[in-house]
């Protein structure tokens, strides 16, 4: 096992391979091509994309060598550091904390329990009565959003405040209330208990906004808050990311209910507010674009279809798509120049504002390759 100093000495050299890629000139200018895309005032000659294939791999030695938190932490700064030496893309170099779904509900004293070879939120409900005396565990260090707020200050502390944070998983309020309820009884419940319902929501808005300005301390400041994936700079002034995957399996009359209230909360907390869902958003966009504070979505090519999105959404919002299977795996899949391609021609037929996340799924990502997106990507074709 390596010593304090020995792991200290790993990750400021990793540090400054990362500064050397990733001078403060070239970071001022994604932030500021990336600024120009959410205001929509520009968008240079290409599409803004992610090459998102980072290479996290360290020797065996070293990684045997060093604690699980030092571990994750080197190998994210040696991707960061391999994708910047390889790529000329809009990613932005960030810390990324993790993805756990028990992070919010573990405010409310939830655990965790195994499910079909997976890992799941043990429901807390076990009657409608119940979401008015939930516990109240708050952060705590032994909670696993206090963990992941450690975890945070942890990386700040070893990093010395040399490179910036993204938000860890965030799950929107919807979400989180359905993992704490359990989620086919809570889908039940927006029928036929819809107050318990609004009020558990409620709650879970309100922790959900804690924590995002929890996050923000423990970053020092210095933390984007996006997620979907880690890759791309979004200005703080702009809002928040998050998860409402069951978007996918409700209709539009139950976002309307029972989403777009709390999420207009949120982004009204926050300056703006972003959707993601693993699966098709296409049924209730229209209706989430009810939200007026929502700057955009983020959603798969391959779940979603992206030209009637482009169709449905607010000429003031975003859209950030990726070629990556998440939630079904069996759909056909775009490899990351065809989806390139999906994105340029979208764009080009709708003027949309479209960021395209370009992921290495089938392993046919190539540096030596990387015209071939961007003349995909190129908006005067």
């Amino acid at each position: 096992m390596m010593n304090t100093q020995e792991t200290g000495r790993l990750i400021s050299e990793l540090l400054d391979r990362i500064d050397r890629v990733y001078p403060e000139q070239r970071k001022k200018a994604i932030r500021d091509r990336m600024t120009s895309f959410w205001n929509h005032t520009g968008r240079g000659e290409h599409i803004p994309y992610t090459a998102f294939h980072l290479d996290n791999s360290l020797p065996p030695e070293q990684l045997a060598s060093l604690s699980p938190y030092d571990r994750e932490l080197a190998c994210q700064l040696a991707g960061i550091a391999r994708h910047g030496e390889q790529w000329d893309d809009d990613f932005y170099p960030a810390l990324s904390p993790g993805i756990r779904q028990l992070t919010l509900p573990s405010y409310f004293g939830c655990v965790e329990e195994f499910a079909e070879n997976s890992v799941r939120v043990k429901p807390a409900i076990s009657a409608p009565q119940d979401v008015y005396s939930l516990p109240e565990a708050g952060f705590t260090p032994d909670t696993a959003g206090g963990e992941m707020l450690d975890k945070i200050k942890y990386w700040r502390q070893k990093t010395q405040g040399r490179i910036s944070f993204y938000e860890t998983d965030m799950q929107g309020p919807f979400s989180v209330a359905s993992q704490i309820w359990g989620i086919e009884d809570f889908l039940i419940a927006c029928y036929d208990y819809p107050d318990e319902v609004h009020y558990l929501i409620s709650r879970c808005t309100d922790i959900f906004i804690d924590y995002c300005k929890k996050m923000d301390e423990a970053a020092g400041g210095d933390i984007t808050f996006f997620h979907c994936l880690p890759c791309l700079w979004l200005p703080q002034e702009k809002g928040v990311a998050l998860s409402e995957d069951l978007v996918a399996v409700v209709s539009a009359d139950i976002v309307r209910e029972f989403m777009n209230p709390y999420l207009q909360k949120i982004g009204e907390a926050f300056g703006g507010v972003l959707v993601h869902t693993c699966g098709s958003m296409n049924h209730v966009l229209q209706a989430l674009g009810e939200v007026k504070p929502l700057i955009g979505v983020n959603f798969s090519s391959c779940e979603t279809d992206l030209p009637l999105a482009a169709t449905q959404i607010r000429d003031d919002m975003s859209i950030i798509c990726h070629n990556s299977p998440v939630a079904t795996q069996h759909l056909c899949v775009l490899n990351a120049y065809e989806h390139a391609e999906l994105i340029g021609r979208v764009t080009a037929e709708t003027g949309r504002f479209i960021y395209s996340t370009c992921v290495n799924f089938d392993g046919s990502l190539d540096p030596d390759r990387e015209g071939d997106l961007r003349a995909a990507l190129r908006l005067q074709r």
